[in-house]
This record gives C-alpha cells, structure tokens and sequence, in this order.
C-alpha cells in the first residue's frame, strides 16, 4: 500500500499523526541507541584510564626498584673496590717486610750466603700445555769486588706421588729444547730458566737448589737453599724461600 492510497483510507490527520509518531519512535530508538554506545564508550574509556593509571604506579614502583638495586649495586662495587684496595695494600706491606727479612736474612744468616754468591730467588709458572712449567732462577753476587764466578746448580722437586714421598731431578725433566746441564757464569747477576714437565701423579711441595761454586778454577764453596713450590700466578708476588 502506497502512502497515498494510506493517506485516502485513514484522512490527513491520521496520516500525519502516524507519520510524526513513526518520526518520533524512531528518534527515540536512535537516541536510546546513542546513549547505550555512548555509555559503553564512556566505561571503555574508564576502564582503560583505570588500566593506564595501573600501569603508570606498576611502571613507577618497577623504576623505584631498579633504582634501589642499582644503589646497592653501587655500593657493593665501592667495597669490593675498596676491599681490593686494601688487599694490594697488605700484600704491598708484606712484600715490604718480605725483602727487609731477607736483607736482615743475608746480614745475619752466612748460611744463605757462600763467599757472597746468593741464590736469590725461584720462580716457577704453568706453561701452556698441560703439566708443563716455566722457572726462573735468580742468582747474585753481593762482593764489592765482583769477580767471574762459575759452577752448576742441582735442583730436586720433592713432594709426593701415589700417596707416597717422593724426588724428582728437575734436569731430567727438562724439555728436549732446554740445556741437558744448569750452569751459571756471572760477575753481578744471573737468571737460569727452563721449561720442564711434570709427571701427572707427582704432587710438588718444595724445591732444593743447590750450587757448587768456582772461581779462578778452584772451588770456592758450596750453597743450598729451599723454597715452597708455589705457581707465581697464584699470588701477587713471587713465592720466597726459606
């Protein structure tokens, strides 16, 4: 049915009595529309300020934290740094007092001198293969009047192997590259080093050195002296003797 023909049956003013209802139901329908999607709009919009406002205390309470953490972090870096400091400090001192001893040693002690041929100091690092070591054996000669001073030294490694005491020659364990025989010549100083390889069950403990010294030809004394075995690396100082 056309309106037309509606508006014949039912006469004008029903007609647009009819047409402004329709017009304002569905004004209504809209409007109620409208505020059901503008209410829900407006509980997402505060459920999301809720959701932002939550993160932004998580976020600032996170911050807070990684602050207090890098403090402490800081903190404890400042005594370790300072605990370190003070550890270079002690072994400063102790190298110190070390070398003052040694002096009052030689001054005191003619045992650790023969004819004022010193052996001064050994040295021993790992190398890089595994049960090889690198030495060094210092020798001096403390007479005002330094003459050429000759002769051979004999070092033994004692320690323990399969549980049990043991000695080992250190000239025999020399490598194939290293001189078969350890000889000194000098007049103020001398450093002998090597390379040798330890046997894998041999544990080192000390090490005996000893000199037979020359001079012009005749024999003029002989010196031992004995030291801890202890790697170089493992302290901040070379190991002393005794």
């Amino acid at each position: 049915m056309s309106l037309s023909q509606l508006k014949q049956r039912t006469g004008a003013f029903r007609f647009y009595l009819f047409i402004l209802l329709a017009m304002l139901g569905s004004g209504y329908i809209g409007f109620s529309l409208s505020k059901s999607v503008m209410d829900w709009q407006t509980d997402k919009v505060g459920q999301l300020s809720q959701s932002s406002q939550n993160l932004r205390l998580e976020n600032n309470r996170l911050t807070e934290e990684l602050n207090r953490v890098e403090v402490a972090l800081e903190v404890e870096k400042l005594a370790s740094q300072k605990a370190n400091d003070e550890t270079r400090k002690l072994w400063q001192q102790i190298r110190e007092l070390k070398t003052q001893v040694a002096f009052y040693q030689k001054v005191m002690a003619p045992e650790l001198t023969a004819q004022g041929f010193v052996i001064e100091a050994f040295h021993v690092n790992p190398a890089a293969s595994e049960n090889f070591y690198r030495f060094e054996l210092v020798l001096t000669q403390q007479d005002k009047i330094k003459n050429m001073i000759t002769g051979n030294i004999d070092i033994k490694l004692q320690g323990s192997r399969n549980g049990k005491p043991a000695k080992l020659d250190l000239e025999k364990l020399l490598s194939e590259q290293e001189p078969t025989k350890l000889v000194f010549g000098f007049k103020y100083f001398q450093v002998l080093e090597g390379q040798f390889r330890l046997p894998a069950d041999f544990i080192p403990e000390k090490v005996d050195v000893s000199a037979d010294i020359y001079q012009f030809k005749r024999k003029k004394g002989e010196l031992s002296r004995s030291f801890n075995w202890q790697l170089q690396q493992d302290l901040p100082e070379s190991f002393e003797g005794e």
